[in-house]
C-alpha cells in the first residue's frame, strides 16, 4: 500500500506534475490532491493540521467544490 504524505513525492515514477489542485472520487473515497512545486511552510502546515472548510457552488450543470485549509487563501 502506498502512503501519501504532505511534502513527499506523490508518485516515484513521475517527477513532473502540473501545479494546481485536483479532486477525484473513486472506490477508495474522495481525493483532493494539491500539486505544489515548492509549498511554503504555511501551505504545508495548513494542509497537514489546519481546519478544513468545504462548500459547494452549483452554476448550471457545473458543480464547484470550494475548500480551504487553515490560513491558506
Amino acid at each position: 500500500m502506498q502512503v501519501l504524505a504532505v511534502g513527499q513525492q506523490y508518485d516515484p515514477s513521475t517527477t513532473e506534475w502540473p501545479e494546481g489542485c485536483l479532486y477525484n472520487y473513486d472506490n477508495s473515497g474522495h481525493w483532493l490532491h494539491y500539486m505544489l512545486r515548492d509549498p511554503s511552510d504555511l501551505e504545508k502546515s495548513s494542509i497537514q493540521s489546519g481546519e478544513a472548510t468545504f462548500g459547494l457552488y452549483i452554476h448550471g450543470p457545473v458543480i464547484f467544490l470550494l475548500h480551504r485549509f487553515g490560513e491558506m487563501l
